[in-house]
C-alpha cells in the first residue's frame, strides 16, 4: 500500500465483513480525530447518510464490490462528502474514501492485485499440502477446486476493473454534461434579463396606446420571459452542484431577522394572490452561522411555492424555533397538499409534478432539489408534511 502515497487522498479502512473499523491504513482528513477504531462503519457518518451506509455494507458484502457510494463522514470540528468504494476480500472489508471516483481508482487496482497475491497464496497452500501426502501430486478433487477458485478470482478482477473503466467514463461524461448546462444557461441569462427588461417597460409605458388584447402579449411575453430566466437560474445551481463546486460559506448572524426580511420581499408576490403571511419566532433573536445568500434561496423557494399553491384569502405560516443544538424553521401553507407518491418524489431532480399552481403557475422541477443540497451542505435535515386538500409543511433543522 506504500505505492499509494502519491495517488491517493482520502481514507482507507480494514473493516470486518460487519462493517466494524479494525484498521485505519490510510488517513488523509484526520479521521482518527474521532477515534473511529472498533466503531461501526454507520456510526462514523451523518444521520441522512446512515441508511445508505448499511447498503453499503451489504452490497459490498454479497456483491464483492459496491462503487460510488456517496456517504458523509464526522471529521473533527465538521463533516466530508466522500466517494466511498467497498471490496470485501476473505474476512476483511476494504473501504476507500475519495473526493471523487477516479481518485479511488488506482487504490481500486492495487487491491486487485492484492486478491491475484492472495490467489497465488492460496495455490501455494495446496501445493504443501499435496507435499505432505503420501504422493506428491494434488487429488484429482484439489486440482478442481484450485481451477475453479481460479476462474470465479480472474473473473471478479475483470469485472472490477471493467466496472472501474466503465465509472470512469460515465465520471468524465457527466462533467462535460456539467460543463455545457453551465455554458448555455450562462450564456441565455442576458438576453431573457433584457427581454423581460424591454417586456415590463412597454407594459408600463403602453397604457392607454395599444390595445388590452396587445398589452395582454406584452405579459406573457414577460411571464414567459420570467419562468425561463428561472430555469436557467436552477439549472446554474444543478450544473455547480453535480461538479462540486457549489461551495458554502457561512457567518453568524439573527436568523430571525434574516428570515422576516425574505418574507418582506416575498410580501408584493402574496398580495396579488391575496395571501396573508403570519412569521412567528420564538425566541426573536436566534443567532446561527449559515451562507446568508443560499439560505436566502432557500427561503424564496419555501415561501414562493407555498404561495403558488395556495387559495386565496389563506395564510402562510412561518415557524422559527431555537433549542440547544439546532433551530427549525417550518413554512406550513393551507393550500391543495401533495400525495405521499408526489413527497417522495419531492427532490429528485428534472421530476415534473402534474400539479399547477392556483393560477396556473408552472415549476422547474429543480427548486427543492437545490433547496435539499443547500441544507445538506449546512449539516442541516429537511422535512416534508402534507395531505391532499390540506396542505403542506415543509421544516428546516439547521445546527446551532
Amino acid at each position: 500500500m506504500d505505492k499509494l502515497q502519491h495517488e491517493f487522498k482520502g481514507i482507507l479502512l480494514e473493516c470486518t465483513l460487519d462493517g466494524v473499523i479494525k484498521k485505519v491504513i490510510r488517513d488523509d482528513l484526520n479521521l482518527s480525530s474521532i477515534d473511529p477504531v472498533g466503531r461501526p462503519l454507520p456510526g462514523i457518518v451523518t444521520p441522512e447518510y446512515r441508511h445508505n451506509a448499511l447498503d453499503f455494507i451489504v452490497t459490498s458484502k454479497q456483491k464483492h464490490i459496491a462503487w460510488d457510494i456517496k456517504l458523509a463522514i464526522y471529521l473533527l470540528g465538521h463533516s466530508e462528502l466522500l466517494h466511498f468504494t467497498g471490496i470485501s476480500l476473505d474476512d476483511s472489508l476494504w473501504v476507500i474514501g475519495a473526493a471523487s471516483p477516479s481518485e479511488a481508482l488506482y487504490v481500486l487496482d492495487q487491491l486487485q492485485q492484492l486478491n491475484n497475491e492472495q490467489a497465488n497464496q492460496i495455490r501455494e497452500l495446496f501445493k504443501e499440502v499435496g507435499a505432505t501426502k503420501e504422493t506428491d501430486t494434488n487429488t484429482p478433487d484439489e486440482q478442481n477446486q484450485l481451477a475453479e477458485f481460479s476462474l470465479l478470482n480472474n473473473e471478479l478482477v475483470n469485472l472490477q476493473r471493467e466496472l472501474a473503466k466503465k465509472n470512469a467514463e460515465l465520471e468524465r461524461l457527466s462533467q462535460i454534461k456539467n460543463q455545457f448546462l453551465g455554458m448555455a444557461a450562462h450564456d441565455l441569462r442576458s438576453p431573457l434579463s433584457n427581454i423581460m427588461s424591454f417586456a415590463d417597460f412597454l407594459i408600463e409605458e403602453t397604457e392607454g396606446v395599444l390595445s388590452e388584447q396587445h398589452r395582454e402579449f406584452l405579459t406573457i411575453i414577460y411571464s414567459s420571459s420570467e419562468y425561463m430566466r428561472t430555469l436557467i437560474e436552477d439549472l446554474l445551481d444543478v450544473s455547480q452542484i453535480e461538479s462540486g463546486s457549489l461551495h458554502i460559506k457561512t457567518q453568524k448572524g439573527d436568523l430571525a431577522s434574516f428570515v422576516n426580511r425574505v418574507i418582506k420581499a416575498n410580501a408584493p408576490l402574496a398580495k396579488r394572490k391575496n395571501i396573508n403571511t403570519a412569521f412567528r419566532s420564538d425566541p426573536d433573536c436566534i443567532k446561527v452561522s449559515f451562507d446568508h445568500r443560499r439560505m436566502e434561496q432557500v427561503i424564496n423557494n419555501l415561501l414562493s411555492n407555498a404561495i403558488k399553491f395556495s387559495k386565496k384569502g389563506s395564510t402562510i405560516r412561518v415557524m422559527l424555533s431555537g433549542h440547544d443544538d439546532h433551530v427549525v424553521l417550518s413554512v406550513s401553507d393551507e393550500g391543495i397538499g401533495m400525495t405521499p407518491s408526489e413527497v417522495e418524489h419531492l427532490f429528485t431532480p428534472f421530476t415534473k409534478s402534474s400539479r399547477k399552481g392556483t393560477t396556473g403557475e408552472k415549476g422547474t422541477g429543480l427548486g427543492l432539489y437545490i433547496v435539499k443540497r443547500i441544507v445538506d451542505d449546512h449539516q442541516g435535515e429537511i422535512n416534508v408534511v402534507s395531505e391532499p386538500g390540506k396542505g403542506t409543511k415543509v421544516s428546516i433543522t439547521l445546527p446551532a
